[in-house]
């Protein structure tokens, strides 16, 4: 076959190393982060359980904070620079800040680290904009649901192989073995997804050009609504599980129950 510039892109090829890369990311995420409230207890010293419960939650809302902020400006951005180098800005950029958790002098600064890597972070949402960019419409229910799966299995393993890491190795181990699984899934999106993309306007045509407005009522602020009272259920347990799951089943068991129950 003739290749040219009209050739049209392999969707299959794309969804393929998009949708591994994707796997390999959310279990890098799920290598560390889902033991944070151990690693404030015994690396950070924070022993007194209402303190290191408000530290828990912090830590939480200050990432899911950065993310509610800055994810409109990386839409903007990706409007101007393409899909695909907003998947490698949140694969490299979380593959080079969240190992350095370790480095953190104390709780505080682990919560302002956090909110960083959720403004540079959001590896789904880029994943998802990626793939419905260059998907034909018959099969992009097909691809968005390949996309889930990706995310499922990876938290599934990452939550499970993390918790043995923790165990067997230590915090160290597990902070380091996330940074290399999301470079891992960085370059595989940089040697395997490609994206036709054409430049339109520069950063400053775009931003003259920006209208500040809310869209009229109607279904996309039902459709918010319920995604917004979707994600507050979830957040609102999910980052005390771990103590939870300590109480019933004491420390020296309380890594890989945690991962058995946030599995589930």
């Amino acid at each position: 076959m003739k290749r040219g510039v009209d050739q049209p892109l392999n969707w299959k090829r794309n969804l393929f190393f998009v949708s591994v890369a994707q796997f390999f990311s959310i279990a890098g995420f799920g290598f560390s982060l889902p033991f944070i409230p151990f690693y404030i207890r015994d690396v950070m010293g924070i022993t007194i359980e209402s303190e290191r419960s408000l530290w828990v939650g912090l830590f939480a809302a200050s990432g899911h904070l950065a993310l509610c902020l800055f994810a409109p400006f990386w839409g903007f951005v990706a409007d101007i620079y393409g899909r695909r180098s907003m998947v490698l800005r949140a694969n490299f950029c979380s593959a080079i800040l969240l190992p350095l958790s370790l480095l953190m002098p104390s709780v505080f600064w682990l919560v302002i680290l956090r909110f960083v890597i959720g403004a540079f972070a959001g590896t789904v949402s880029a994943s998802q904009t990626l793939i419905a960019s260059n998907t034909p419409s018959e099969k992009m229910g097909f691809a968005m649901w390949t996309i889930s799966s990706a995310v499922g299995s990876g938290n599934l393993a990452g939550f499970m192989l993390g918790a043995l890491v923790v165990d067997a190795c230590g915090y160290t181990t597990a902070f380091l073995v996330s940074g290399v699984m999301l470079a891992l899934a960085g370059f595989l999106v940089l040697f395997g997804a490609r994206e036709r993309f054409v430049r339109t306007s520069s950063l400053r045509e775009q931003t003259l050009k920006m209208h500040l407005s809310l869209p009229r009522f109607g279904g996309v602020w039902l459709l918010l609504g319920l995604m917004a009272t979707s994600a507050f259920v979830s957040a609102f347990e999910r980052p005390f599980v771990p103590q939870m799951t300590e109480l019933i089943v004491g420390q020296e068991r309380a890594a890989i129950w945690t991962s058995v129950v946030l599995s589930g």
